[in-house]
C-alpha cells in the first residue's frame, strides 16, 4: 500500500477511526502498510454515525488531509451526498474526495466535492 498511495499522492494527516475491531484493524493495516507515521485517532460516536454524524466529526479537524474508517450506510451516504455521484461502498472501499473548502469547519452537507477515486479491494493492485 505504501508505494500505491505514494504513486496517487494519498497522504492522510490524521485517521478518524470508528472504535470496531475490523475498523480498526483495517486503518492499522493501511497506517502499516504505507509506513505512515499518522495519528490513529478512534472515535466511538462514529459506529452508528449518519452522514449528518459524519460531518460533525470532521468539522473540528484542523489537518489538511482526513482519512475516515467507518461504517455504512453513514459513510457511503457522505461519499455520495459530497461527490454528487451514486456510489457503492464495499468493504474496504477508498475514496479520495476533493473538497473546495479552506478548512473542515466550511464543511455541510451543502459542500460538492469531486471524487477522484473510488477503489473497491479487488481494484488495488497486489504489488501495494
Amino acid at each position: 500500500m505504501g508505494r500505491w498511495a505514494r504513486v496517487h499522492e494519498v497522504w492522510p494527516d490524521v485517521v478518524l477511526c470508528s472504535t470496531a475491531v475490523r475498523a480498526r484493524k483495517t486503518a492499522e493495516a493501511f497506517l502499516d502498510a504505507g509506513k505512515y507515521e499518522t495519528p490513529l485517532l478512534l472515535e466511538p460516536d462514529m459506529y452508528h454515525c449518519d452522514e449528518q454524524g459524519m460531518v460533525e466529526l470532521i468539522r473540528p479537524r484542523s489537518e489538511h488531509a482526513v482519512m475516515i474508517v467507518g461504517h455504512n450506510p453513514g459513510l457511503e451516504d457522505l461519499v455520495a451526498s459530497i461527490s454528487q455521484q451514486p456510489v457503492r461502498f464495499v468493504t474496504a472501499a477508498f475514496a479520495w474526495i476533493e473538497l473546495p473548502i479552506e478548512s473542515w469547519s466550511d464543511l455541510t452537507e451543502d459542500v460538492k466535492g469531486h471524487l477522484r477515486a473510488l477503489w473497491k479491494p479487488r481494484e488495488l493492485p497486489e504489488s501495494l
